[in-house]
Parts: structure tokens; C-alpha cells; sequence
């Protein structure tokens, strides 16, 4: 399962860089949170791993807009987790 959100706004994450939308990813191994630093990267910037869906939506459902979670496939074989093409 793959689901990627806009931030309300985005939120710093160090000295210089912000956080624009999020995409969580579930797989045998845990959920991944990738972090996009760009309102239009495809690539994230930063991960985390959590142990479950719901542990990410605890964190960050506050902070999502208005449009909420959106659904997307899951990469092919050969396509990077993060790879965001919306």
C-alpha cells in the first residue's frame, strides 16, 4: 500500500530544509514514511520506519491539507519505493 499527502504547510525539518508532502509505504519489512522536500520532487529527501500504518497517521494526520490521504499503485519491480509520479 502506497498513500502520499500535501502538509498544510510545510514543516522544517533542519537548518535548511522543509517538508512539503509525506508518502507512507507498507511492506513485509514495516511502513516507511518518505519526506519530500520539494512541492514537486518525486524522489524523497528523508525516511523513517515505523512498525505500523497507524503509529504515521497518529504523527502526522494533523498536519496533512485538506485533500487528505490519496492512493496510489505501488512502484514496479524495478522503481525506487519513493518514486512519486502522481
Amino acid at each position: 500500500m502506497r498513500r502520499y499527502a500535501y502538509l498544510k504547510k510545510p514543516i522544517k525539518c533542519n537548518s535548511k530544509d522543509y517538508i512539503y508532502k509525506i508518502m507512507l509505504y507498507e511492506d513485509k519489512q514495516g511502513v516507511f514514511l518518505f519526506e519530500y522536500c520539494s512541492p514537486d520532487a518525486v524522489h524523497c529527501s528523508y525516511d523513517q520506519w515505523y512498525t505500523d500504518v497507524q503509529s504515521i497517521y497518529d504523527d502526522w494526520n494533523d498536519e496533512i491539507d485538506e485533500r487528505g490521504w490519496i492512493d496510489i499503485n505501488n512502484p514496479l519491480p524495478e522503481q525506487p519505493d519513493d518514486l512519486l509520479e502522481e
